[in-house]
C-alpha cells in the first residue's frame, strides 16, 4: 500500500506542476476512448512516451490531441 500511496503522491505533484494547479482543485469530467492502432504505430508512440518523459501513452496522446485542437481553432480564427 505504501508504494501505491507514493505513486499517487508523485502523480498528483506531477499534475500540479504540468498544469500549474498549485493547491487549487479543478474538477474535470472525463471520458474514455479506445482505438485500434497498427503495432508499428503503437511502438513509435511508446518510444516517444519514454524518451520525452510522459507519464504514460495517455498523457502523450492528450497532449497531441490538445495541440491539434488548438491548431484547428487557430485556423478557424485566421480564416484558413
Amino acid at each position: 500500500m505504501h508504494i501505491y500511496h507514493d505513486y499517487i503522491s508523485v502523480h498528483i505533484a506531477y499534475l500540479q506542476w504540468r498544469f500549474k494547479l498549485g493547491k487549487r482543485r479543478i474538477s474535470v469530467e472525463t471520458a474514455t476512448i479506445s482505438a485500434r492502432l497498427p503495432k508499428a504505430l503503437l511502438d513509435e508512440i511508446e518510444r516517444i512516451t519514454k524518451e520525452c518523459h510522459y507519464m504514460d501513452v495517455g498523457d502523450y496522446l492528450r497532449e497531441v490531441i490538445r495541440k491539434d485542437l488548438e491548431a484547428r481553432r487557430g485556423e478557424k480564427t485566421s480564416g484558413k
